[in-house]
């Protein structure tokens, strides 16, 4: 069900409790078909432009240090996909609690450049946050001067953070699924990788017998042949003991979740790799004053800690070329939550190359085996924590790991 009947007035219809609740069930059916919020971006704006009747409408999300619009309609649908840099009026925007309804001839000019200039003269933004951190904003526009009012902006803010609510709560239950899924598939290889290193051991001994064999009877022919087929045996017993490595992974860990500390965890895991990153970079570490702890396996966090710093370290020696690198390892809070981030000034991640860099066996550091990515995702996700990568400007690449602070990690939200 769409509201895509366009308001006949001068201003926005008031919207019944019906239509709202409508409304929910729309969001709650769109939410729960997504994998991302790119799915239900395009739907979604369509939905909340015609619940205001308004001719035009945008969702925006913040894509590294700049904005990125994922779904525009009517007056905006010329900005679909075009990105914009962050300016301190549209950063005010996303860490606040309300909604800003102007006309455009009192709009500040960060609000105008963000709708590429569209003709409207009324305009209405919202943020929108997820996991209760900043994620973007919602925009409406009209023709019409005047045409949203004091309870469109306290209907729009509730919006959002319902939509921020279902999708939070979405995400937890798919999460808990997920690891549930892997955990399984984790049990299952473990015994048929355990049976099949056991088939080629045999294998890898009857083959060995044979050669001998034929060497010692001067079957030369036969020997080559032999050779090979062993050769064979061999990779395929390195693909078998690559196979165990991601069960390993995927299997639930013994897990001593504690009060951790972000600052003794960075500067100890920069201490065990200081003797690779001095060579190479400064190493800043920046750490919020009172940050709260989060409640955490320590060795477990320390070991995704760990191999994200191996990563930007590897990305530094891949430019050789420019001597002045940095590593700055920050962490600092938001409301309920502890934000964690790995900043590097290496050769970042070829946009071919982003969308593949979690999946296993997938590397582009030979020889290594592309399970390092894997092991800290399933790290961070078992821990409850949210683990996003995206482009450091100007250039290499910025890990960003957001948790749940101490205080609010056993809580649970209940729709």
């Amino acid at each position: 069900m769409y509201f895509d009947s366009p308001s006949q007035g001068e201003c926005a219809a008031p919207r019944s409790e019906a239509q709202i609740h409508a409304l929910y069930q729309k969001i709650l059916v769109l939410v729960r078909t997504m994998q991302s919020f790119d799915d239900i971006a395009w739907p979604l704006t369509l939905t909340l432009q015609g619940l205001y009747g308004c001719e035009g409408a945008a969702i925006a999300c913040i894509d590294g240090g700049g904005i990125r619009f994922l779904s525009a309609l009517g007056l905006l649908s010329h900005i679909k996909d075009a990105h914009l840099n962050m300016t301190p009026a549209l950063s005010e925007l996303l860490v606040g609690e309300k909604a800003i309804i102007a006309q455009r001839d009192t709009l500040l000019p960060d609000y105008v450049d963000l709708t590429l200039n569209a003709k409207f003269n009324a305009m209405a933004a919202v943020p929108l946050a997820l996991n209760g951190y900043p994620y973007g904003f919602l925009i409406f526009v009209s023709s019409k001067p005047n045409y949203f009012q004091t309870h469109d902006a306290d209907t729009m803010l509730q919006v959002a953070q319902f939509l921020s609510m279902v999708i939070e709560t979405h995400r937890t239950g798919y999460t808990h699924s997920e690891i549930q899924h892997y955990e399984r598939m984790g049990v299952v290889d473990t015994r048929i990788v355990g049976h099949l290193q056991q088939a080629t051991v045999d294998l890898l001994q009857v083959f060995a017998q044979l050669r001998n064999h034929y060497v010692e009877q001067k079957y030369q022919a036969m020997a080559a042949p032999m050779t090979q087929a062993l050769s064979h045996i061999e990779m395929m017993a390195q693909s078998i003991q690559d196979l165990r490595a991601l069960s390993d992974i995927c299997r639930r860990p013994d897990m001593a979740p504690s009060s951790v500390s972000i600052r003794h965890l960075f500067e100890n895991v920069c201490n065990y790799n200081s003797s690779r990153l001095e060579p190479i970079a400064r190493v800043c570490i920046h750490v919020e004053d009172a940050l709260p702890n989060v409640h955490a396996d320590y060795t477990l966090l320390w070991q995704a800690i760990h191999e994200l710093l191996l990563n930007a370290i590897r990305a530094i020696e891949a430019t050789p070329e420019t001597t002045d690198h940095a590593i700055t390892l920050r962490a600092f809070a938001h409301p309920n939550l502890v934000i964690l981030d790995i900043l590097d000034t290496g050769c970042g991640i070829a946009p071919n190359v982003f969308p593949h860099v979690m999946e296993p066996f997938f590397s582009t550091w030979p020889p290594k085996k592309g399970l390092g990515l894997t092991r800290t995702a399933m790290i961070i996700m078992r821990l409850g924590g949210e683990l996003r990568l995206c482009p450091n400007k100007p250039n290499g690449t910025l890990v960003r790991i957001t948790f749940r602070d101490e205080e609010h990690t056993a809580q649970e939200e209940i729709f």
